[in-house]
């Protein structure tokens, strides 16, 4: 009720007559810290503690944290919005994004144009892992002494984001790992 009557639904008002908005659904509020997946592919032959990860960057969601959001509506990127839902489960509860890996990992345009990163096409990744980390806006004028969400947290003065590392959300696939083609095969691809 106090959502129905705050002053965040005055554009809601303005758009009633076109049957547009309304102030149901899961998003009445938007929480200051977010979940991301973040996708990071190695061309590396081997894993070793001296493996070198780049961050596959979607079109439109938080990754690289000096990167200004992006603003688009009232569309969404689809799959950029999937996997910020994915983030908040595990990846056996989102088979999809496994699967949009193994494509990845296949050199697939169709996946590739997806995603804001470019790669060689001559050459896919030999691996490709996902991490979740915990994202917050940084405030105008912040310097890390003041950053009350984790001093573990990297940012620097002048980034959009700050983020907090919390766990690996999915391991190293390679298209050469059996249970990458069991568990593809389990879901039918």
């Amino acid at each position: 009720v106090m959502n129905l009557l705050s002053p965040g639904q005055v554009m809601n008002r303005s758009f009633d007559k076109l049957k547009l908005v309304n102030t149901y659904g899961a998003f009445g509020t938007v929480g200051r810290d977010r979940p991301e997946v973040v996708l990071q592919a190695t061309w590396d032959k081997t894993l070793t503690s001296d493996t070198k990860w780049t961050e596959i960057e979607w079109k439109c969601k938080p990754g690289d944290i000096s990167r200004r959001p992006c603003l688009i509506t009232p569309y969404h990127y689809r799959l950029d919005w999937q996997v910020w839902f994915a983030a908040m489960g595990n990846y056996q509860h989102n088979p999809w994004l496994v699967h949009f890996v193994s494509q990845l990992l296949h050199n697939k345009k169709a996946a590739k144009d997806l995603i804001l990163t470019t790669f060689n096409d001559d050459e896919a990744p030999t691996f490709i892992r996902a991490q979740l980390y915990d994202y917050k806006f940084t405030k105008l004028g912040h310097t890390r002494e003041d950053d009350e969400h984790d001093l573990s947290a990297s940012w620097e003065v002048g980034d959009w984001w700050s983020r907090r590392f919390r766990e690996t959300y999915l391991p190293p696939l390679s298209l050469k790992d059996q249970q990458l083609q069991n568990y593809l095969k389990a879901h039918g691809w």
